[in-house]
């Protein structure tokens, strides 16, 4: 579910404009404090899109990005800290695996009105990962996914209904 939701979140948010940038025109303006351009710019640093690939780095700018409430970018930010994404690699490029930020940010998300950011918290609540296993909880969450417009979140809360007797 994860990569999926991933490789659209920033493609769906953030405008075509930003897309043309080059990862430096990103970069200044994000030190600018345009906080969109940090969002853009964490999402090719993630891919290795137009600039060397630094997992690092990137949860550095989208970090920012995250704080300004730019919307996708907490659920990158979550992505990249419930995966652990490039931990141990032998460049030491990486964010280390944190599953209670990670839920913090995908609730962030969630609360913001991102569904698929719902649903990822689903996820984490049904396994128990940051937080403590709650099924009656992740199925709120799965439930509140796919209210928003989330396939997968709506696959989930199905999946979770019992047949009636």
């Amino acid at each position: 579910m994860l990569p999926r939701v991933l490789a659209g979140i920033a493609l769906m948010l953030f405008s075509p404009s930003l897309r043309a940038e080059t990862a430096a025109e990103l970069r200044g303006a994000c030190d600018a404090g345009q906080a969109i351009s940090c969002a853009e710019l964490g999402r090719r640093m993630m891919r290795g899109e137009g600039t060397p690939k630094d997992l690092a780095g990137a949860a550095l700018v989208i970090d920012r990005a995250c704080k300004a409430n730019v919307p996708g970018s907490c659920v990158m930010l979550g992505f990249l800290h419930a995966e652990g994404m490039g931990l141990g690699y032998a460049t030491g490029d990486g964010v280390a695996a944190d599953d209670k930020r990670a839920v913090e940010l995908y609730r962030r998300g969630c609360e913001g009105g991102d569904a698929g950011a719902c649903s990822m918290l689903g996820g984490m609540v049904q396994e128990g990962r940051g937080v403590p296993r709650d099924s009656a909880r992740a199925a709120e969450w799965f439930r509140r996914g796919c209210d928003g417009g989330d396939d997968e979140g709506c696959r989930l809360a199905h999946k979770r209904k019992k047949p009636a007797k």
